[in-house]
């Protein structure tokens, strides 16, 4: 014998929009003078405003240059909700003063237009590999 469900209407409309399953609208930090949001875009200004940044910044080590020391310094750090950057970490480096050339290029960054999560700023954390050649 079956059973008959009835749905009371509070359910049937939260069962029909999907609300208890959507995923939330994340918006990644970006880094400024892009605007806002996650078109390509956007996406692709960003990218290049922080590699203009790191380019225009970064010092390549006399001990890294001495010792021909080539490779990726990877790091990670947050993006705090009013945008500022904390917490840097070296999750994979060089030595001969490379990690600390990465961390002190991090230091610098201006704040950052802080990442979103269904449209409250979140703190967020962010990857960048810098090479030195």
């Amino acid at each position: 014998m079956m059973k008959k469900v009835t749905l009371t209407t509070a359910f049937a409309c939260l069962f029909a929009a999907g609300a208890w399953a959507q995923d939330p609208v994340i918006h990644e930090p970006l880094f400024p003078g892009c605007g806002t949001g996650n078109s390509n875009e956007v996406l692709d200004c960003s990218e290049m405003k922080c590699m203009q940044f790191i380019f225009s910044n970064l010092k390549h080590p006399d001990a890294a240059v001495q010792a021909k020391v080539t490779g990726t310094v990877e790091v990670s750090f947050n993006i705090s909700a009013d945008g500022s950057v904390k917490d840097a970490k070296i999750t994979k480096g060089l030595g001969h003063g490379c990690d600390e050339e990465v961390l002190r290029l991090i230091s610098m960054m201006p704040k950052w237009v802080a990442g979103t999560e269904n449209g409250a700023a979140k703190e967020m954390e962010t990857f960048l590999e810098i090479k030195f050649k």
